[in-house]
């Protein structure tokens, strides 16, 4: 639809109710602010979304998944991925609890992969890194590149 044809409903729905949560959808990227300005918390563009999401499985074809949580009435994206433990990489040979994922990134990370067999969910404190793992983390863009520069030491 048109943002013509979408902005009467959000009018009307933000009219009738205050505190609803609005979504709408728009086609054109200069919609999102006549829309948002009808009423609409939040604008989704599919061909837009579609594009980004094909963009980042080319670029990044590690990257499983993207996760929108709704937090404090915005959405923050957070994102899955793998990362490399290389034999350079400052983190090699570390224990998790030495390695300082967490305090230098802000990520989480949630799985270890080994070179070949199972991987190890939720490692504990004393996991040591080792070169050819692949770490599985999740966080904000801004988290998985500080992982990302930490893991290399920069």
């Amino acid at each position: 639809p048109s943002w013509s044809t979408s902005q009467l409903p959000v009018q009307s729905a933000r009219a009738k109710r205050s505190s609803l949560r609005i979504i709408a959808r728009a086609n054109e990227p200069q919609a999102e602010r006549k829309l948002l300005l009808a009423g609409a918390d939040r604008v989704v563009m599919p061909a837009v979304v579609g594009a980004e999401r094909m963009a980042t499985m080319i670029s990044q074809p590690n990257l499983a998944d993207f996760i929108d949580l709704p937090f404090r009435g915005g959405l923050v994206e957070l994102r899955v991925e793998e990362l490399a433990v290389t034999p350079s990489s400052r983190l090699a040979g570390k224990k998790l609890s030495e390695s300082g994922i967490r305090s230098a990134s802000g990520a989480s990370l949630i799985a270890v992969i080994p070179v070949s067999g199972e991987p190890t969910l939720n490692p504990p404190a004393d996991f040591v890194l080792r070169p050819g793992q692949r770490l599985a983390a999740v966080g904000t863009e801004e988290q998985l590149s500080k992982l990302r520069n930490h893991l290399k030491g920069t």
